[in-house]
C-alpha cells in the first residue's frame, strides 16, 4: 500500500478529511481486536493506518491555522 500524497489530501475539504480520521480510527481499532482474538493480522496495516492518520492529522490542523490566519487578517 503507497501513502497518499500530500498534495492530494490538501484537496479534500475539512468534512472529508474528518470522515476520513474517523474511518481510519475505525481501521486501527478493528485490526487491534482481530490481534487480540488471533485472527488473521496484516501487520503492515497498523503502520500505514497510523501514518495515514498522522498525514490527516497535519494537513487539518494546516487547514485550521490558515482559516485562524485568514479571520484574523479580516478583523483588521
Amino acid at each position: 500500500m503507497i501513502l497518499s500524497k500530500i498534495n492530494e489530501i490538501r484537496q479534500l475539504t475539512s468534512e472529508q478529511i474528518d470522515s476520513e480520521i474517523l474511518f481510519i480510527k475505525k481501521e486501527i481499532f478493528d485490526l487491534k481486536i482481530r490481534k487480540v482474538t488471533k485472527q488473521l493480522v496484516y501487520s503492515h496495516l497498523f503502520k500505514y493506518n497510523k501514518s495515514r492518520l498522522a498525514q490527516l492529522y497535519t494537513i487539518q490542523s494546516e487547514q485550521q491555522k490558515n482559516s485562524n490566519v485568514s479571520k484574523e487578517n479580516l478583523c483588521q
